[in-house]
């Protein structure tokens, strides 16, 4: 009696601990996202790097560019899970430049891969065509 009731303490244990893992994941995944989101409505889309394995390369050109747009929505729209430690995320934002004061709409398809060593979600997909 003592050895299942032993057991049963152990497998509650066990299965707590995965549990707590799957939820630090996904807490990590969620504030990553919000700080993602963070760094676009405050304009500051070079510093996206910091959420890439592979920094993509801004031109003084495209910097400029950067300052004049102005994110006014940042909607995501679905997140999806595509194995263990992948997701998929749409994302509507909408958004105007400066220059020319008309508000516009894109779909950002996101691609989020989670390193297990680190403890980070990188993004990988392209940035989206302001």
């Amino acid at each position: 009696m003592n050895k299942i009731i032993i057991t049963s303490i152990l497998f509650l244990l066990a299965s707590n601990l995965t549990g707590c893992a799957t939820k630090d994941k996904g807490q990590i995944f969620q504030s990553t996202l919000r700080a993602y989101e963070r760094v676009f409505r405050w304009g500051d889309i070079p510093k996206t790097n910091e959420f890439r394995k592979e920094p993509v390369l801004f031109t003084s050109a495209d910097k400029k560019r950067f300052k004049s747009i102005k994110v006014t929505d940042y909607d995501t729209q679905q997140i999806e899970p595509d194995g263990e430690l992948t997701m998929n995320v749409t994302v509507q934002i909408r958004y105007y430049n400066e220059e020319y004061m008309r508000e516009k709409s894109i779909e950002d398809n996101q691609r989020w891969h989670y390193e297990k060593e680190k403890k980070l979600w990188y993004i990988s997909s392209q940035m989206p065509k302001f």
